[in-house]
């Protein structure tokens, strides 16, 4: 049974720290499980503690990315079709690489 670790806070003294961190990854290899009739939930009807997680970050120019974003997929359906139309998308495109982020 593998146990789940949500978060850690520590406080820790002026300069550098370095953490690490082992674990095991097991997986038995299968497809995420779909769900064709997951709906898409307006912005304003989400917690205010998950609004985090929508902002932009210093690893991805938002401003230019959204009107790609709109022309790739604002024409598929709202909900999985869109969110599965997306990750497709970025399996079949997109690279992170820590060398190419201007920050």
């Amino acid at each position: 049974m593998a146990a789940a670790i949500d978060a850690i806070e520590f406080i820790a003294p002026a300069g550098q720290i370095r953490l690490s961190a082992r674990g095991v990854i097991n997986d038995k290899g299968k497809p995420e499980a779909v769900f064709a009739d997951a709906q898409q939930h307006a912005v304003e009807d989400f917690p205010d503690n998950a609004m985090v997680f929508l902002l932009g970050t210093c690893y991805c120019e938002t401003e230019r990315l959204s009107e790609i974003a709109r022309s790739l997929f604002g024409t598929t359906p709202l909900g999985w079709g869109r969110v599965q139309a997306i990750c497709d998308y970025v399996h079949q495109h997109i690279v992170f690489g820590h060398e190419h982020a201007t920050r």
